[in-house]
C-alpha cells in the first residue's frame, strides 16, 4: 500500500523483522530459526516443522519477482532428503507446525493512535494444507489481543490498514504469523461492515493527517465466502492430505459439501454486486482456472 514507505515498507516485507518486532511488543510468536543456508535449516529440533520464505516477496537474479517455496520437515529424516540450496529463497523461517485456526486482527493506524480495529476467523481455508480463506467470520478479538497488536503497530511506526496474522491454538493461544502490508482477501467482511479501510488509506496517502472518524458499525453479513475459493476448497478436500499432519484435521469432504452449498444471501459472497451480476460469476471462474493451472505446473 501507498502509506509503507522507507522502514515500514522493510518490516511489510521481511517476516524475520515482523517476528523480532511481535515478540517484543509481547506477541506469542512460534520458536523460530532464520536460516541463511541449508546448514542451518538443521538447527531445527522441533518436528514437524515448516520451512517457508522470510520475505514475503523477492528479485531473483534476472529482475523478476518471485515468492519461494514451503517444505515440510516431519522428522529428522526429511532433514537428510531437503531440496538442494538452490531450491529455497533463502532467508527461510524454520518453525514447528501448529495445529489451528486462522484469524485475523484488523485496524487503522493513523499518525495518532490506532483505532477501527476488527476481527475474523476463517471458517474455511481454499487449500486446507494452509492458504487464504474460502470463507470467514467475524470475531471480536479481545482486549488482551488488541492491545499487544496496538503496541506492535505503534512499534513499527505503522501508518495505514494493517492485518496481523494470528493461529489459534486447541489451548487459545494466538500465535503471529505475520503481518500483510497490503488488502487482504477477507476485505469484503470488514467493508460490509462499516470498515472502509481501502477507502481511509486512499484518504490518509492524500492527506497524511487524516484519522477515520468515530461511527457506529454497520449490521453487515458476518459472514462471508467466495465462490470460486469455496469450489477450489472441494477440488482440495476430494485430492486429500499430502501428510500424516494434515490428514489429523483433513476436512470432511460431506461437510465441506454441506458447508459450500448452504443457502445464503447472495449478499454474502466476495465480489457480489447486484449490478453487474457476470463479474461476480466470471471472477469465481477465473480463481477456478488459475488455481487449477498452477496445481498442474
Amino acid at each position: 500500500m501507498a502509506n509503507a514507505q522507507g522502514a515500514q515498507r522493510d518490516i511489510a516485507l521481511d517476516k524475520a523483522l515482523q517476528i523480532e518486532k511481535a515478540r517484543a511488543a509481547g506477541l506469542d510468536v512460534p520458536p523460530t530459526i532464520v536460516a541463511h543456508n541449508r546448514e542451518e535449516i538443521f538447527k531445527a529440533s522441533q518436528f514437524p516443522a515448516i520451512v517457508k520464505p522470510a520475505l514475503a516477496i523477492a528479485m531473483d537474479e534476472t529482475g523478476k519477482l518471485k515468492k519461494g517455496d514451503t517444505v515440510y520437515v516431519f522428522d529428522e529424516s526429511d532433514l537428510e532428503t531437503l531440496p538442494e540450496e538452490r531450491a529455497f529463497s533463502f532467508p527461510v523461517l524454520v518453525q514447528p507446525l501448529i495445529h489451528g485456526t486462522g484469524e485475523g486482527v484488523f485496524g487503522f493506524a493513523s499518525k495518532e493512535r490506532v483505532t477501527h480495529v476488527f476481527g475474523h476467523r476463517r471458517v474455511r481455508m481454499m487449500n486446507p494444507h494452509g492458504s487464504g480463506a474460502s470463507a470467514c467470520c467475524a470475531i471480536e478479538p479481545s482486549p488482551e489481543l488488541v492491545e499487544k497488536v496496538t503496541t506492535f503497530i505503534t512499534s513499527i511506526d505503522w501508518q495505514g490498514p494493517f492485518m496481523v496474522e494470528l493461529l489459534t491454538d486447541d489451548e487459545g493461544t494466538s500465535w503471529f504469523v505475520e503481518l500483510n502490508g497490503r488488502m487482504w482477501g477477507s476485505t469484503a467482511l470488514s467493508r460490509r461492515s462499516g470498515y472502509d479501510y481501502a477507502g481511509w488509506a486512499v484518504e490518509q496517502a492524500l492527506d497524511p493527517e487524516f484519522c477515520p472518524s468515530t461511527f457506529q458499525p454497520e449490521g453487515g453479513p458476518r459472514f462471508v465466502r467466495h465462490l470460486g475459493r469455496e469450489l477450489m476448497h472441494l477440488l482440495f478436500v476430494v485430492k486429500g492430505p499430502k501428510s500424516r499432519f494434515h490428514a489429523e484435521r483433513w476436512p470432511n469432504l460431506l461437510r465441506s459439501i454441506a458447508g459450500v452449498f448452504a443457502p445464503r444471501s447472495p449478499s454474502g459472497f466476495y465480489n457480489y454486486d447486484a449490478a453487474f451480476p457476470l463479474f461476480f460469476l466470471r471472477d469465481a471462474a477465473a480463481t477456478v482456472s488459475k488455481g487449477i493451472r498452477r496445481r498442474k505446473r
